[in-house]
């Protein structure tokens, strides 16, 4: 489970706070004003933290956080979020990484209107500026040579891509505190407001910031006497730095953004810069860099003096939870298996001196090692890490269901997954109607949040009712799931299209089980256009789908006496399987038989080409014996079926 990883304030100053002792954290709360770019400290706004007793500003802005049996250097979680009537919080990021230390902690908020109002304008400003630029580039590229069409299709595509992260960097850039900002800057946000992007765009580039920032580092080696001028010049750089990339995420410039991250990792050299450049690479795909950045966060993480504090280890955790996630995304089980574990002890090692602040943890790594453990088919392992992350979940929920019914609800669809899995119908269809229950009741009031949930729960339980032959109910479930999607493509197509061919996918298979072969072929074709698009910017991803698709459809045209187009598909499923299988042959050589054995059938009943069947027919054999060395109970049967058949054939 992704937390932010950050260095808390604690560890630059000495703390007077001690495990199971009660203690207060002060804070003060501000009102940003949008017009005068400039904040007062406001009362009455109510703040809520898990673990501490609830609060109210006073007319001076200042509230106090009585804790009880929490702990120095935590994670506040908000129970709910700070409310005032007509009010939201402007400083989010700065609120979620907020943790127990000596200090102050601050709360901005500001009026919703005037919020919404900003977070659209920038919007809109960004959908011009994107919409423009591409449209000149498609302009330009129409009068280039044949390769159009295709170059075309790339920058759509691109386009697309950065349309669907338009919306998240307007909010970034409503939230910036322009009362902390110099002239020179407010000019780059006034001008972006107006909508004069080129100029705020060459403003920021003649700025040099990237430049003036490595001449401020260099400056705190020149002598004594100008440490603090530079100290304070490089804060102010950076502060305008960490702007830019806002700026340049609201105007879709990716590159920009990874330039900028990349050079705060690798100048500043701090584990926060480090992992949130690692947590960017990681989410565009990019898993070689953002391994390298991992462990690069960890190897300087354990030159650290306090190895054996409990910050440190919680950090520790958190880096190898992240890393090992990455590996399960490429495939490497084993390594991800070794880490989850490694993070798995840390987390309750720290669990059994402070449960409260550590459990969520706890179930979280457990549930993710329990979804490892199924894919690998380790369904006994599996069940008992979802039961165990599920009693922790259900016990953090009754105390804080807000923050933890969420959690309860993706257990219970997990283990009901995997039930289904291994024929236990009755008790998954119960697992799937409560995790729906709660996903419902969830999504009514922040439907942006929780309708992929229920959406993810209703294709579910539509695969087990298909599993247990209620197609009517199936069908029913599917549908709803499918409408919830299409809905969600439509404002984020990146997020969303891969669920929508899933769904399309399964509904194909209901459809065809059902046969209804035209729907069914329709529902395929769709499915399989999508998958197709997303595999060019991520094959590793989206290939196997591909090649599922395209193997059903083969099977349809075969049963539909289309012997022609069956075989097309056939081949273009089994060259990727191919290729999928010597990177990864344990997972796809299964995949490889299927669809040769398919395939071989169809050569040797019903196209005449006997000989170039029996030979498919054959290396598929060859695979079984393998399987069966490990799995003799599935594979012997099949073994000796295709030597009856082939030994058959030869008399």
């Amino acid at each position: 489970m992704k937390r932010t990883l950050l260095i808390c304030l604690a560890l630059l100053c000495a703390t007077t706070f001690a495990f199971g002792k009660p203690y207060t954290q002060q804070g003060i709360a501000y009102l940003y004003d949008y017009k005068t770019k400039t904040k007062k400290p406001i009362g009455n706004v109510s703040i809520t933290v898990a673990y501490a007793e609830p609060t109210t500003s006073r007319a001076d802005g200042t509230f106090t956080l009585a804790f009880k049996d929490f702990g120095a250097g935590k994670h506040l979680v908000f129970a709910q979020q700070p409310f005032s009537p007509g009010l939201t919080v402007l400083n989010k990021k700065e609120t979620d990484n907020w943790s127990t230390f000596e200090g102050r902690l601050t709360l901005i908020m500001c009026s919703k209107k005037d919020f919404d109002t900003c977070k659209q304008n920038y919007y809109d400003v960004g959908f011009k500026s994107i919409t423009q630029r591409y449209d000149q580039k498609i302009a330009a590229l129409k009068k280039e040579s044949a390769d159009y069409q295709r170059r075309l299709q790339e920058l759509e595509e691109e386009r697309d891509r950065i349309m669907d992260n338009l919306r998240n960097s307007a909010d970034a850039m409503a939230r910036i505190d322009q009362s902390e900002l110099d002239d020179a800057m407010q000019e780059v946000l006034d001008l972006y407001e107006r909508g004069e992007v080129e100029e705020a765009m060459q403003k920021l580039e003649d700025m040099k910031l990237e430049e003036k920032f490595l001449k401020t580092l260099d400056k705190k080696h020149e002598g004594e006497r100008i440490v603090a001028e530079a100290t304070e010049d490089s804060l102010l750089t950076l502060n305008k730095l960490r702007t830019s990339v806002d700026v340049y995420k609201n105007n879709g410039n990716w590159d920009k953004v990874a330039e900028t991250l990349k050079l705060l990792a690798d100048k500043l050299n701090t584990i926060d810069d480090v992992f949130e450049y690692a947590y960017f690479c990681w989410r565009l795909n990019d898993f070689l860099e953002a391994e390298t950045y991992y462990k690069k966060a960890l190897d300087m993480l354990e030159k650290r003096s306090d190895t054996g504090s409990n910050d440190f280890l919680y950090q520790r955790a958190t880096l190898l939870n992240n890393l090992a996630i990455l590996y399960s995304n490429t495939q490497r089980l084993t390594e991800s298996e070794k880490i989850y574990m490694e993070a798995l002890e840390i987390y309750r090692r720290l669990a059994k001196d402070n449960p409260k602040a550590y459990e969520p943890d706890v179930a979280g790594t457990l549930n993710n090692l329990a979804l490892l453990y199924s894919d690998t088919q380790r369904f006994t392992e599996s069940e008992k890490m979802y039961m165990e992350a599920l009693e922790i979940r259900r016990r953090l929920a009754k105390d804080n269901p807000k923050a933890y019914e969420p959690d309860v609800a993706g257990t219970l669809n997990n283990l009901a997954l995997l039930y289904s899995h291994t024929q236990r119908f009755t008790e998954s269809e119960k697992m799937y109607m409560e995790a729906l229950e709660i996903r419902r009741r969830l999504a009514k009031d922040n439907p942006e949040a929780y309708e992929p949930d229920v959406a993810q729960t209703l294709n579910n339980l539509a695969n087990l009712y298909y599993n247990t032959q209620r197609p009517t109910e199936s069908e029913k479930m599917y549908m709803e799931a499918l409408e919830i999607l299409r809905r969600l493509a439509k404002d984020n197509p990146k997020a969303y299209e891969p669920y929508v061919a899933m769904t399309l996918y399964n509904l194909a298979l209901l459809y065809y089980k059902t046969q209804r072969l035209t729907e069914s072929e329709k529902m395929y074709m769709e499915a399989l256009e999508i998958y197709k698009r997303l595999a060019k910017d991520n094959p590793k991803a989206y290939e196997p789908d591909v090649a599922g698709t395209l193997n059903n459809l083969a099977i349809l045209y075969y049963n539909t006496q289309r012997p022609t187009e069956s075989e097309k598909m056939y081949m273009e499923a089994l060259e990727i399987r191919r290729r999928l299988a010597k990177d990864n042959p344990k997972a796809y050589e299964p995949d490889v038989a299927k669809t040769l054995g398919a395939l071989g059938v169809l050569y040797y009943f019903d196209m005449g080409q006997e000989s170039k069947g029996e030979t498919l027919l054959r290396q598929v054999l060859e695979y079984y014996r393998r399987f069966a060395i490990d799995n003799p109970k599935e594979y012997n049967p099949k073994v000796e079926m295709l030597e009856g058949l082939l030994n058959n054939e030869n008399q």
